[in-house]
């Protein structure tokens, strides 16, 4: 046991850890008081313990007053399934200090799978007024970004960073809850409706700002030699690069689709993967990815600074980012500068707003150059004729023939943030354009009244008939969420936040799916100075898949034609069986599923990153 460590801190380190025996050696030596029974409930709920781990925490929760406890109490009931005693125990660790965060993060995961998000968000905004520490802010603002209410979840971070003196001034000093404010302020400004290009751009530019101040803070990191044999990064023409992939995604998870093709097509002879996990969840991909690897390292408790060593230390020629902004991402330790080159990809569709990082990988559809190149602070590298590899789940089921009689059927998957009230009305003036219609909508958030309610208002403002609408929550399984596909006709992608796994997983499935990407389609369009022109690489995603497959012309400039291109397509009953029959069969055959082919398009485009940064350092 180090110096300083109590023999109850021991226990629940080991706890923590997984090391139950330990936990428990150590632990029926101690006098059970409110934090030992706290542990011993931790520890039953961990074995599977029901009986123990429900009278350890009733014996704790009948008497305490503190906060953590409390917090920690609904951590053990939501292991033990018991939604009920969570959310009483959360709620009550709140009352009494508004942030703890395990308890706030426990309830939105509640509310995320059940009723009562509404209503959870709008009392947590009105608390909101008054306490703005960062762990109760930051999952308030996942929350409404879940219900679709973007624009206030920014408003909230944006008041709360501004205000917060070590992240503004001439020279901040920076703390990590700025770093993850402004990280979050960034992510949710994909989803404001209208696109706010020039703010969304200023956002990732202030998180950037702070992240690389706060790396200047850091004790001992240093700026990395661009090649730990020398000062100078060497050529690499004859030997394979060392490539660093950083993810938190590398799991079961909508990454991992795309992120395959790295793992089972790069030529190991070409390229070294050195993976970092930064998410403690594993499971059958990631041994799959695991086997893969040259070497394998997880990082869901490592400091910033504490991976930046370490990633400096495996004298890495370059580091692959596939997380972006999303969550448990490393960009503070990438802001350290670990490695001479470093690109982003795949996991987030804009800038890290970082001046460490060199690169960011897209293709000439998402992002046409010019006018998109001005919206990064990396280089746009295009890796053409898509940026993605789509592999394809392999228990999907078989596309079942469509039906040629009943009611014309739309369907929408995607995630509930990113149905707007302009997508919404969107959609309801499509059923009104075409009589009869259904429209299937599917997402979790769909089980929270509020959500439901506000779905159903701006169909019923439109005229729709409520039993136009079928609106479902999450499924018990993968197959039965890709089977529903086969009662659709026509998927409707969302915008100005366009899906990417969820339009892939519809063409799997034979159903054909209608974007909006924006008023140049696939051409060019002259510069006019104005954000009014080309949409952002969210919106343009779609395009770039469809075009792909051969299906460009299913996506939109405006909303007109996009309603105008899904009637039409609805209508068109022997395209859509020819599609069902064949369209899984020509995207195998395409370059979205090519893994080798992309395998070795991203090895020559990833050679010309080194081979560039080598002759921009003067190497």
């Amino acid at each position: 046991m180090p110096p300083g460590t109590s023999q109850l801190d021991a226990a629940v380190a080991h706890l923590r850890a997984g090391r139950h025996a330990q936990a428990r050696a150590l632990l029926v030596r101690l006098k059970p008081d409110e934090q030992v029974s706290t542990a011993m409930a931790m520890l039953a709920a961990s074995e599977g313990q029901v009986d123990q781990a429900r009278y350890h925490a009733g014996r704790v929760a009948s008497t305490t007053t503190r906060a953590d406890l409390l917090a920690e109490l609904a951590g053990v009931m939501e292991k033990l399934g018991d939604v009920d005693a969570m959310l009483e125990y959360a709620a009550r660790a709140l009352e009494r200090d508004e942030n703890q965060g395990l308890a706030a993060s426990l309830l939105i995961a509640l509310a995320k799978r059940g009723p009562g998000a509404t209503g959870l968000a709008n009392a947590w905004l009105r608390a909101a007024q008054a306490h703005s520490a960062p762990r109760f802010v930051l999952p308030l603002s996942t929350l409404l970004l879940s219900l679709g209410r973007a624009s206030e979840g920014a408003t909230l971070l944006r008041r709360v960073l501004d205000a917060r003196p070590s992240a503004s001034g001439p020279n901040p000093r920076p703390t990590f809850a700025d770093c993850m404010l402004a990280s979050a302020l960034a992510n949710i400004m994909n989803y404001v409706d209208p696109p706010e290009l020039a703010r969304t751009l200023d956002e990732h530019r202030r998180f950037g700002a702070l992240a690389t101040a706060a790396a200047r803070l850091s004790p001992s990191i240093q700026a990395p030699t661009l090649n730990p044999s020398g000062s100078k990064l060497a050529a690499v023409d004859a030997a394979p690069i060392r490539l660093g992939v950083i993810s938190a995604d590398l799991r079961t998870h909508s990454v991992a689709f795309f992120a395959s093709a790295l793992f089972e097509h790069l030529d190991p002879h070409a390229v070294e993967l050195h993976v970092t996990s930064t998410h403690p969840s594993e499971d059958d991909v990631t041994v799959r990815f695991r086997a893969r690897a040259r070497s394998w390292r997880n990082a869901g408790a490592i400091s910033d600074a504490d991976l930046a060593r370490e990633l400096r230390r495996d004298a890495l020629h370059a580091i692959l980012d596939l997380s972006g902004h999303t969550s448990d991402h490393a960009l503070g330790a990438l802001a350290c500068k670990p490695a001479p080159v470093i690109l982003t990809y795949c996991g987030y569709p804009n800038t890290t707003g970082l001046d460490a990082v060199d690169f960011r990988i897209v293709d000439s559809l998402t992002d046409p150059p010019l006018r998109a190149d001005r919206r990064c602070v990396e280089r746009l590298l295009r890796l053409d004729p898509c940026f993605l590899c789509y592999d394809p789940a392999r228990d999907a089921p078989l596309c079942r023939p469509v039906a040629l009689d009943g009611p014309p059927t739309f369907a929408s998957f995607n995630n509930f943030a990113k149905m707007n009230d302009r997508v919404l009305a969107t959609w309801a003036r499509l059923l009104m354009n075409v009589p009869d219609s259904r429209l299937i909508l599917k997402a979790g958030m769909l089980a929270d009244d509020g959500s439901a309610a506000r779905v159903r208002g701006v169909f019923a403002r439109a005229g729709v008939r409520d039993e136009r609408l079928e609106l479902l929550p999450r499924t018990a399984s993968f197959a039965e969420h890709m089977a529903i596909y086969s009662r659709a006709h026509v998927a409707l992608d969302t915008f100005p936040y366009a899906g990417t796994t969820t339009t892939c997983e519809a063409l799997w499935m034979g159903v054909p799916v209608v974007t909006l990407s924006g008023p140049d389609g696939v051409g060019g369009e002259p510069e006019t100075g104005s954000e009014n022109g080309v949409l952002p690489h969210a919106s343009r995603v779609g395009l770039s898949l469809l075009s792909a497959v051969g299906l460009s012309d299913l996506a939109a400039r405006d909303e007109a034609a996009y309603i105008a291109i899904a009637s039409a397509l609805v209508a068109n009953r022997p395209r859509l069986a020819e599609l069902r029959s064949h369209l899984r069969a020509r995207m195998r055959a395409s370059p979205l599923c090519d893994g080798p082919g992309f395998a070795r398009r991203f090895e020559a485009l990833l050679r010309s990153a080194v081979e560039q940064r080598r002759e921009l350092s003067g190497g």
